[in-house]
């Protein structure tokens, strides 16, 4: 090694370990063993088993212990752990502090770090075997059962073997914790433990508030809570079981016998930790994963509250102590809050600590605690979450001014109130601010969906209401409920601008005289009333339709006059606000807005920022944006994660993602992805120009073959499907990146990134289970290349349990994207990259199902996930268009289970590699590798058998 030219032994030494440690991790096993080998001075051929731990060199006993665990010696790693811990505990001394906690001295620093990671290690290995259910039987010893003193030994003996491992577990994590209580991940272990012990005591948490009740508060308020005016007062909880005294590591003079269902210790003051736990016979080795955790062990009905509440201040303790953004951390501890907020011991929890956490740990979070607003059964969880609000309307307003402006104008009675109570007390430091905010989304709601369009699409809904359904149930009160709002919407809404003015000149004299009609109507049942109202309704709507169909620019000046004068403002620019950088303030907004066109008829925008920089926005109505802003916080997760990963970071794997900003429950603004194409305008202008062939050639090919797709066989639909693929070559995406490339270098560096994009977003979409993956919902960067994915409104694998064309492929890896990849296809570059990517995504799956967990129970998407299993794809407008807006007619077959319980449970299967697993109920899961994984969900990917299936509108030809 070249370094060891200029360093001396000495200094290459931990070098030296590291590097044993890269090709272990790696898989590189012979490799660590012989570098381990050399820095222990054994033979060649020797084992590892063979050599003296040196404890003065604790990274490199480290070292060997986790190799010879991942060689399957356990328990000889167990006891070099167990050895080393001891050497290094004689060489600290805890001093007393002033609070009487024990404090470790400067001086000794780093042997408490090693101390501290020693135990995590040892608690990681003692959860997994009891994940691995190798839980160690009642009349064998491990090593250190055997230091025990027998009265203790004795009172472990009669104890369930899962409250034991348990007991081990957080003994380990708390002894580190004591050495190192500035050490992220020790608090983060520590606190997972108890999050799965409460998942593991309640299964399904958030009925709790419909089921039980909160335990009956005292009227005493103790003096420490009395700071907080707007909470109820409440006694504080009951006091925690009294620690044991501070015991040497392998102590055998605490005899104690410790109680079958014993309460988690105090985790403020963290000392007097039990004896040294025990160990099993050997098991496998797994990641550190999600699964409710085994080492839960049964107890009372409150126990889970007291693991709750410890799971709570040690989240709390990660958060405070991590370097950087911790999401899932943040998201978990918010899971217990909405979830257990109401009892004693989590409230308290949650009241002496999240208060403590820095404000812009909530920033990432907003979403979910704007989302938390309208619970009114959670009364005392509502008022921590309005404290926490203001804190950030305080001091972080910009962060949270336009979430709070629409909540505040929302139907649900309880948010808008809860809205309100924060934006009055935000009046206080930052009324300008306030103030703009209301009058830009109140303008720009206004500018999403005109009048005209308001009573287009009512007009619509009502006939289809009506008219469809007569002939079986004369469904007259649901035409006029499709209406009734926009009736009071004409009376009561003045008209405010030129444009609104207009639609009223032109269209209220014959919408009153409908309206005569219909109230004739109701009031006498004659028919011919209401046939004469709608032939109205039928001009009126006519007209409309064509006066929308030439809409393709709107002028601020007769839309929205208020924007035009809206000069030099303190509100920030929609989705550019980062904690860590200036504030972009709102110089002006652009005087047009053009109309894209589709049928919903998006708007792009332009806003100038205070640093001069033009700022492209689409905006769109009809559509609720807030699932898609779930999916980029996920998406940001993902790419901290292929960030910090040693084998995808320098592979540019990064998912684009765009700025979210709702207006409304049905509009909102999404950042304008510059440089980008969809794959259907693409094929579109290629076959137009260059192939000289028709768009749908292959759909006209296979309707010379039959008429009704839908009333095939699947082996007719195949023969059908594999007919009309062979009318073209599907070259066209291969062609687009050839020709649109100024050069071979060019060229080759886009056609490595769009196959890396596709592999990573593939395996991306494939956990988040997102669907309607067609040629206009994916788009091509024509500089760097990469395939960029929108609209997400189908996540969590609606579409495949819809009832009508459920789709059947797990993500879109159609002719048309394989061809694209040239020479290699799928086996090249496709491969080794979607290979690191799912394995990195099962690695890390703890933080993946902290974020997914949270939207799947989240009030404001959770209804989403039914609505889409309704959806009859067909219905959706043309291909160019995005998300549909229809009326579901077909309904779904749920799950046994409640649906959330059963997208949690297909996504934790899939991060464990079980989901293609055959469960006869008798023996746990078999978990495939990645690369078997991976090569199966390529094979449902590509088979033409799953492909034909699909609705026309999804393009499989493609």
């Amino acid at each position: 090694m070249l370094r060891g030219l200029v360093l001396s032994p000495q200094e290459m030494h931990p070098l030296r370990v590291k590097f044993a440690s890269m090709c272990r991790k790696q898989g590189k096993s012979s490799m660590s063993r012989a570098v381990l080998r050399e820095l222990l001075s054994l033979p060649a051929n020797a084992d590892l088993m063979c050599a003296k731990a040196p404890y003065d060199k604790p990274l490199l006993v480290l070292a060997l212990a986790k190799q010879l665990y991942q060689d399957e010696q356990k328990d000889a790693a167990i006891r070099a752990l167990e050895e080393l811990a001891n050497h290094w505990n004689k060489r600290i001394n805890p001093i007393p502090h002033s609070t009487g906690k024990e404090m470790v001295p400067p001086s000794t620093k780093e042997p408490a770090r090693i101390c501290a990671k020693v135990l995590l290690k040892l608690g990681e290995w003692t959860e997994h075997k009891a994940r691995n259910a190798n839980i160690l039987p009642a009349g064998e010893l491990s090593f250190v059962q055997q230091q025990v003193s027998p009265p203790y030994r004795t009172s472990r003996e009669n104890r369930p073997p899962e409250t034991i491992a348990f007991e081990n577990t957080i003994n380990f994590y708390q002894q580190a914790a004591k050495y190192d209580p500035d050490w992220h991940k020790v608090w983060h272990k520590l606190a997972s433990t108890h999050f799965y012990a409460v998942c593991r005591e309640r299964p399904h948490p958030r009925i709790i508030h419909q089921k039980e009740k909160p335990p009956v508060l005292s009227k005493q308020v103790p003096a420490s809570k009395r700071a907080m005016p707007v909470i109820k007062p409440a006694s504080p909880p009951p006091p925690a079981q009294k620690s044991p005294q501070p015991a040497a590591f392998h102590s055998s003079t605490n005899t104690e016998p410790l109680s079958d269902c014993p309460v988690p210790p105090p985790l403020g003051s963290l000392i007097g930790l039990g004896p040294m736990p025990n160990f099993s016979s050997p098991s496998p080795a797994q990641p550190y994963h999600h699964h409710p955790s085994p080492l839960a062990f049964p107890s009372g009905n409150t126990m889970y509250l007291e693991h709750a509440a410890q799971a709570v201040t040690c989240f709390s303790k990660a958060l405070m102590t991590s370097p950087g953004s911790r999401l899932e951390d943040t998201l978990r501890l918010m899971q217990l809050w909405f979830d257990f907020g109401d009892h004693d011991s989590v409230y308290y929890a949650l009241s002496d600590n999240i208060f403590d956490l820095p404000v812009t740990t909530w920033l990432e979070a907003i979403p979910q605690l704007m989302a938390r607003l309208d619970c009114p059964h959670e009364q005392r969880s509502v008022q921590l979450v309005l404290r926490v609000l203001g804190e950030i309307a305080k001091h972080r307003p910009q962060a949270i001014i336009y979430a709070l402006t629409v909540a505040s104008r929302s139907s649900d009675e309880h948010r808008s109130k809860n809205a309100h109570m924060v934006l009055d007390k935000m009046m206080e430091y930052h009324s300008k601010l306030v103030g703009e905010a209301k009058l830009v989304t109140e303008e720009l709601v206004r500018c999403a969906i005109l009048w005209h369009e308001q009573w287009h699409d009512a007009l619509d809904d009502a006939s289809r209401v009506y008219f469809h359904r007569r002939m079986q149930d004369n469904n007259v009160q649901a035409m006029f409920d499709a209406l009734r709002n926009m009736n009071e919407m004409m009376q009561k809404g003045a008209p405010t601008t030129m444009k609104e003015h207009s639609f009223q000149q032109t269209y209220s004299a014959d919408l009153k005289e409908a309206g005569q009609y219909v109230i004739a109507f109701e009031s006498s049942g004659n028919v011919k009333d209401l046939n004469q109202a709608w032939e109205i309704y039928c001009a009126v709507f006519k007209k409309l339709r064509d006066q929308l169909a030439t809409l393709n620019s709107l002028d601020l000046v007769y839309v929205s006059p208020n924007l035009v004068s809206a000069k030099d403002l303190e509100l920030v620019v929609p989705g550019t606000y980062d904690p860590s950088a200036p504030i972009v303030s709102i110089q002006s907004f652009s005087s047009k807005m053009s109309v894209i066109t589709s049928k919903q008829r998006p708007r792009k925008m332009m806003i100038r920022g205070s640093n001069g920089l033009d700022y492209q926005f689409l905006l769109k109505g009809h559509e609720d944006p807030r699932q898609d802003e779930r999916v980029m916080q996920l998406f940001g997760l993902v790419n901290t994660l292929l960030a910090n990963n040693s084998e995808t970071c320098r592979r540019n794997l990064t998912i684009q993602r765009y700025s979210i900003v709702a207006l409304s429950k049905d509009s909102g603004l999404i950042g304008w992805v510059p440089n980008c194409d969809t794959l259907h305008t693409l094929v579109k202008e290629y076959r137009e120009k260059k192939a000289k062939i028709p768009l749908s050639i292959e759909h006209k090919t296979l309707q010379k073959l039959t008429q009704d797709t839908e009333r095939l066989t699947t082996m007719q639909k195949l023969q059908c499907f594999e007919s009309a693929l062979a009318a073209t070559q599907g070259e066209d995406l291969r062609q687009v990146l050839w020709l649109k490339s100024p050069s071979s270098e060019v060229w080759f560096d886009r056609r490595t990134n769009y196959t890396r994009s596709v592999a990573c977003m593939s395996m991306v979409g494939y956990i988040l289970g997102l669907g309607d993956r067609h040629p206009s919902n994916l788009m091509l960067d024509r500089l760097t290349g990469k395939i960029v994915h929108i609209d997400f409104g189908d996540c969590f694998e609606v579409a495949m349990l819809r009832e009508k064309f459920p789709e059947r492929v797990p993500f879109r890896l159609t002719r048309m994207l394989i061809n694209a990849m040239e020479v290699t296809g799928l086996d090249g570059v496709f491969n080794y990259t979607a290979e690191r990517v799912l394995k990195m995504l099962r690695t890390n799956q703890e933080s993946l199902l902290a974020v997914l967990e949270a939207f799947v129970y989240d009030p404001v998407i959770n209804w989403r996930l039914v609505e889409g299993m309704k959806k009859d794809p067909k219905a959706k407008k043309e291909p160019g268009g995005g998300r549909a807006h229809v009326i579901a007619t077909v309904n779904a077959v749920l799950p046994s289970t409640s649906t959330t319980d059963s997208i949690m449970e297909t996504i934790k299967r899939k991060l464990d590699g079980t989901e293609f697993a055959q469960n006869d109920g008798s023996n746990p899961l078999e978990a495939l590798a990645v690369a078997d994984q991976l090569a199966l969900l390529v094979e449902q990917a590509t088979s033409s058998t799953n492909l034909c299936q699909s609705y026309i509108g999804w393009c499989p030809f493609w």
